[in-house]
């Protein structure tokens, strides 16, 4: 089995109940070990985006310095650049959520073991999955827990949940 390189960029960093969240953005780009031919397609793909500016450049951290009882204490999101990788991919747990087409909140499948959902505020929806997986993250600094959501994984995968 041969290791596959991400390397993903530009994501926001918000706390949450005093825990950590890196959330991916429309400047969120993931590089895929670009020496492999398997992954001929998002190179091509990832080499065909705009070149940034140093000027537009968000300021660079660490895992280290994003985690740090200061930046935990911090009640606004920030921007950043962190050039970290994925150490670990959680695969015992979920791929996807369901969320309510009318309100966007979660949804959860009728007691009665039917295919069907249902959502706590409104009636007659359509559930809508989306993507998310939970990995560790390492910038040779700290290793991270984070979740990628929806938006993040649509981008990595080209597709649409």
């Amino acid at each position: 089995m041969k290791l596959i390189l991400m390397v993903i960029l530009e994501l926001l960093s918000r706390n949450i109940s005093s825990d950590m969240q890196l959330e991916s953005t429309h400047l969120t780009t993931v590089a895929i070990n670009p020496d492999t031919p398997q992954t001929a397609e998002y190179v091509d793909r990832l080499e065909a985006l705009p070149l940034v500016q140093p000027e537009d450049l968000e300021p660079m951290l660490t895992l280290l310095e994003l985690s740090s009882p200061q930046r935990a204490q911090e009640k606004s999101s920030i921007q950043f650049r962190c050039y970290a990788w994925i150490e670990k991919i959680h695969e015992n747990r979920g791929w996807f959520y369901v969320h309510c087409s009318k309100c966007d909140k979660k949804v959860y499948p009728e007691q009665d073991g039917s295919l069907n959902y249902v959502c706590k505020d409104n009636d007659d929806i359509s559930p809508k999955f989306m993507f998310y997986f939970n990995a560790i993250i390492n910038d040779s600094t700290k290793p991270l827990d984070v979740t990628f959501f929806d938006e993040g994984m649509v981008a990595l995968l080209k597709t649409m949940s």
